[in-house]
Formats: structure tokens, C-alpha cells, sequence
């Protein structure tokens, strides 16, 4: 029910943050996609190549009312 909406699931790669931690809530701002929410954080990648990058993987949160 609360993952019913598309875009359920977004994997990206972001300015490189070590603070991001699991099931933290981000928002996302992409209308161009149409995708504007806010998303759990289930997956996190740092990798340091020409500087720090994080990679997330989100998952909708929904309407939890």
C-alpha cells in the first residue's frame, strides 16, 4: 500500500556525504522525471576516485496516515 506509486525504487550517485546513514529519509526534487518525494535510505556506497562519491538506493516512502 504505501509503495503503490511509481518510482518505488531510484539508485544515484550524489556529492560524496559519509553522514548519510540506512533509513535516514531524503527528499528528492527531479520533476523533469517526475519524481519528487521523499525516499528511505536502504543502500548506501561510498567510493573515493577523484574525490568522495556516495551512491544510494532509495525506496519510496509513501503516505504512512
Amino acid at each position: 500500500n504505501h509503495f503503490s506509486y511509481g518510482n518505488d525504487t531510484i539508485s544515484m550517485e550524489v556529492f560524496g556525504n559519509p553522514l548519510i546513514e540506512l533509513s535516514d529519509v531524503v527528499r528528492v526534487n527531479f520533476p523533469e522525471q517526475h519524481i519528487v518525494g521523499d525516499y528511505f535510505v536502504t543502500g548506501i556506497s561510498n567510493d573515493f576516485a577523484e574525490g568522495l562519491s556516495t551512491n544510494l538506493t532509495l525506496r519510496r516512502r509513501g503516505d504512512l496516515t
